[in-house]
């Protein structure tokens, strides 16, 4: 492989504590604190406006990107942001479109739904190909 060692390493740290959420990734291997995305979510009762009493809820995400490395820092930086738009832009559509396999859970249901998720994750991370989103892909 021609990239160093470290360099396609991403550590993710996550914190759910609804209605907040914060995930960072780093590369603390090869680019230390010259590499960040700080993803911050907001997860609020309304359509966008803060005083209404329609039972809908808006996801704010915040994302900061930095990427220090001269020559490369902006052009990094936009594609990432556009990755990320794109990730959301999906992942919320999906969502929607799912509407009818979510809609009236408890949130005691939600977390069986998760748990059995985190275990069928565990084993395809141990079993099988990567899978997934790749820069190249639309």
């Amino acid at each position: 492989m021609l990239a160093p060692k470290g360099s396609l390493e991403i550590h993710e740290e996550a914190w759910n504590a609804y209605p907040y959420c914060r995930t960072v990734l780093t590369n603390p291997n090869y680019m230390k604190d010259k590499f960040v995305i700080i993803v911050e979510t907001l997860h609020l009762p309304d359509r966008g406006t803060a005083n209404n009493v329609t039972p809908v809820m808006t996801c704010y995400k915040l994302v900061t990107v930095e990427f220090k490395w001269f020559g490369l820092q902006s052009r990094i930086e936009n594609f990432i942001q556009k990755s990320e738009r794109r990730l959301f832009t999906t992942f919320h559509r999906q969502l929607f479109c799912w509407m009818d396999r979510w809609y009236g859970l408890t949130m005691e249901d939600i977390r069986k739904i998760e748990e059995a998720t985190k275990e069928e994750l565990d084993r395809q991370r141990n079993v099988g190909e990567v899978r997934g989103m790749h820069a190249d892909s639309d």
